[in-house]
């Protein structure tokens, strides 16, 4: 099994790339799992496992797992729509058939059932695990193939903003929050170049940039169609557009090239320099000038 991963940090267009990969006949992608994630910055399901059933080596209790992956609890929203995209009995029963229940086979299973009742036959996940652990992903599965999604920094920071800074929070509220998300994404730039470093000489790793799906969409899609061996649909040059992966709701079709540029006129000129500043070295790697607003 030659599985396709998107991997990436937060609010790098992850979610317009699943939309296009699984608009073709070919691949099929699970939502976020959080098998393994940082213990700072959320629960993830090997915590979930070890909490109900105590070390996942010893995993034994095939029944009171499928109730746990089945129950809602691990964090995530794949877990909140589990039932609908993946039969229980199914997947119990490929469960059953394993040897041993270790996270790498757990995972293995909802791969290839999940990719069987959606009709594909090439099963994928976008972010899978945290983009930290992108070893970890290898190391199961060094055949498969990475596509690694990324974004100016900038317009990370300012789609954050957006998201989460509110006028009734208070002054103090949204400074604490512009702190933490500054802070987070500067953690990102700095993980995401050092795993392009080490895996761009890769067969099986892709880098690809929001902006170059956004403005070169044809030529964009065409790349990632030919590193993957699957042919150009129609469709995939006018996908659905959602809020993000956790907040369903469709917003647009195609392609919003507002979106890359609308940090210029919503950053002030020391936030944009402190980003510049900080990650120079990260901007001249992925391909980002140090533009001022």
């Amino acid at each position: 099994m030659k599985p396709v991963f998107i991997i990436g940090g937060s609010r790098t267009g992850s979610e317009m790339l699943k939309t296009i990969l699984t608009s073709g006949p070919d691949i099929d992608m699970i939502n976020e799992m959080f098998l393994l994630c940082p213990r700072w910055l959320h629960p993830d399901l090997k915590s979930s496992i070890e909490q109900n059933f105590g070390s996942i080596d010893a995993l034994k209790d095939v029944d009171g797992l499928v109730d746990l992956l089945y129950s809602e609890e691990p964090y995530g929203y794949f877990w909140s729509e589990i039932s609908e995209k993946v039969p229980r009995e199914a997947l119990r029963n490929a469960l059953m058939a394993e040897t041993s229940l270790s996270l790498k086979q757990v995972f293995k299973c909802l791969l290839s059932e999940h990719a069987a009742f959606a009709g594909k036959s090439i099963p994928g996940a976008k972010f899978p695990l945290h983009y930290s652990r992108t070893e970890q992903l290898l190391e199961w599965f060094p055949d498969c193939r990475l596509i690694h999604t990324v974004r100016d920094p900038r317009a990370i920071y300012s789609s954050q903003m957006s998201k989460y800074v509110r006028d009734d929070y208070g002054r103090a509220k949204n400074a604490w929050i512009r702190l933490q998300h500054f802070v987070h994404i500067y953690i990102q730039i700095k993980w995401t170049t050092r795993i392009h470093h080490k895996l761009q000489h890769r067969p099986n790793y892709l880098l690809s940039r929001y902006e170059d799906l956004v403005h070169k969409p044809d030529e964009a899609v065409t790349r990632i169609c030919d590193f993957l061996e699957v042919e150009k649909t129609p469709s995939m040059l006018n996908p659905t557009q959602y809020n993000s992966s956790f907040k369903q709701g469709v917003i647009s079709q195609g392609f919003d090239k507002r979106a890359t540029d609308g940090w210029r006129n919503k950053m002030s000129q020391r936030t944009v320099r402190l980003i510049n500043f900080l990650n120079q070295g990260e901007l001249a790697t992925l391909g980002y000038q140090k533009v001022e607003v």
